[in-house]
């Protein structure tokens, strides 16, 4: 049951940007010149810094520029994409206690077993990634285990057994891979040089997406990152700005009717402070 898409963009004019952006970012936050300083001060004194690169909004107004243009391009059609981006570096070693965490994803997973939309897809883009260094595994499984993937929900820790297989997939500087939310992955660590990628979420108007708009609101505006709030509509215009973006958010979300605007503005006041930007009339 694959359903594992890969192409190899490494030549495009927007992934050399979108890499030069992200190890530029990565570079600037942790105060080092270059990646391998990072691999050289090592894994422990990476996690005691603690920071959450999606925190630099100028730099997550950059790649989502680039990415809505890539995907365009690419004729990935979607109708909401994740905002800000995960942007991950893995390191050699896991963080210590990883093992213990209800969602590692170091250990075999589906997104939609953590709360993610069941009809959502994932893409997952390698910035930097050399032969020896950690990264993304997919896996086949047998039909019968289908209703047990479609219908898990909950820790990592304590997720169905499964039969699988792991897929052959080619891992290096510039993939992208997309996926159905549904397909089981996990992250492998191995050699001792760092992986950069930057991963996110698509989805559309589907089915589900209508039955979600019946869901309670916290399941929308709870959090910033884990909530149906962090699905954004695709736009096609830049946005230098935040209050650019969230201008366009607003006047976007009318076609989505009232109580989906409604669920938007709730979202953004929560936690863009969005009383403090031009609303749209």
């Amino acid at each position: 049951m694959n359903n594992v898409s890969s192409l190899d963009i490494s030549n495009t004019l927007e992934f050399k940007e979108l890499s030069n952006i992200v190890i530029k970012s990565i570079c600037k936050r942790y105060q080092v010149k270059c990646l391998e300083d990072i691999e050289n001060l090592g894994s422990d004194w990476f996690y005691s810094k603690g920071i959450d690169l999606r925190d630099d909004t100028n730099t997550t107004l950059e790649i989502d520029n680039k990415l809505r243009i890539l995907l365009d391009k690419l004729k990935v059609k979607a109708d909401f994409m994740q905002f800000p981006v995960n942007i991950r570096l893995y390191m050699p070693k896991p963080m210590k206690n990883s093992k213990l965490k209800e969602y590692n994803t170091d250990e075999l997973h589906c997104d939609h077993w953590s709360g993610s939309p069941s009809d959502s897809t994932n893409c997952f883009l390698y910035i930097h990634k050399k032969f020896d260094s950690t990264y993304l595994a997919f896996y086949d499984f047998e039909e019968k285990d289908l209703e047990k993937v479609r219908s898990y929900r909950g820790s990592y820790l304590n997720a169905p057994k499964l039969e699988v297989k792991e897929l052959k997939q080619i891992n290096k500087t510039g993939i992208l891979h997309l996926w159905n939310c549904q397909t089981p992955h996990k992250t492998v660590r191995i050699g001792p040089s760092c992986t950069v990628s930057i991963d996110f979420r698509l989805r559309s108007a589907t089915k589900i997406f209508n039955e979600d708009l019946n869901k309670k609101e916290e399941v929308w505006i709870k959090s910033r990152m884990t909530s149906l709030g962090v699905y954004w509509i695709i736009s096609d215009q830049i946005h230098t700005r935040m209050e650019e973006k969230i201008k366009s958010e607003l006047e976007l979300s009318k076609n989505y009717g009232t109580k989906y605007t409604n669920l938007r503005r709730e979202y953004l006041k929560s936690h863009y402070n969005q009383e403090n930007y031009i609303e749209s009339p």
